[in-house]
């Protein structure tokens, strides 16, 4: 493995770890505020929000990442699977736990989105896109980063993807605004 590959791949590992703390962390403080079963159920719907209704891989990439570098399998059709187990955990929290919507002023922001497909479900689909988008992008500069090719494509693609994610993250915090007004939904 060339010095260059060895610095990109600390860089994503440094990021994974980095989501992977956060993750924890919060897990941690949750756990200590609702109590085990509360605390790790409200973990897995926070990750299933950030997962749904963010339009970067920022959740998935807790999973997208390690299962590219250890397996190689494209952090894009890993993420499929993400979503589809995220999609379980909110049918899960919906079906067996509604109460825990009720718990954080998210979580009731989250189910309100769920609950009304029309417009609010644009959200989801917005994210959606850009994860998938972000994703796509990402597997092609881990496919030339391993093979050290072309710098400049390499240097194209990561300013490609962080100008879709800014532009995709700007569209979806505007959708946001203007479905939380439409709706008369009231945050803080």
């Amino acid at each position: 493995m060339s010095k260059h590959n060895r610095l990109t791949s600390a860089k994503g590992f440094r990021k994974f770890l980095t989501l992977l703390a956060i993750l924890v962390a919060y897990g941690v403080f949750v756990v200590l505020k609702f109590g085990l079963k509360d605390g790790i159920s409200a973990t897995l719907l926070t990750w299933a929000f950030f997962v749904t209704c963010t339009p970067i891989a920022d959740a998935g990439f807790i999973v997208d990442f390690p299962v590219r570098v250890v397996v190689g399998f494209k952090m894009i059709y890993s993420e499929i699977i993400v979503w589809v187990v995220a999609g379980l955990i909110i049918f899960g929290s919906l079906a067996f736990n509604e109460a825990l919507f009720d718990k954080l002023h998210l979580f009731r922001v989250f189910k309100t989105i769920l609950l009304n497909p029309w417009p609010l479900w644009s959200i989801i689909l917005i994210s959606c896109a850009g994860t998938f988008i972000s994703l796509h992008i990402g597997d092609q500069i881990y496919n030339l980063v391993q093979d050290f090719r072309d710098k400049k494509r390499i240097k194209k693609l990561r300013l490609k993807r962080i100008g879709i994610e800014g532009v995709l993250f700007v569209l979806i915090v505007g959708w946001y605004f203007i479905l939380l007004n439409l709706t008369g939904i009231k945050i803080g």
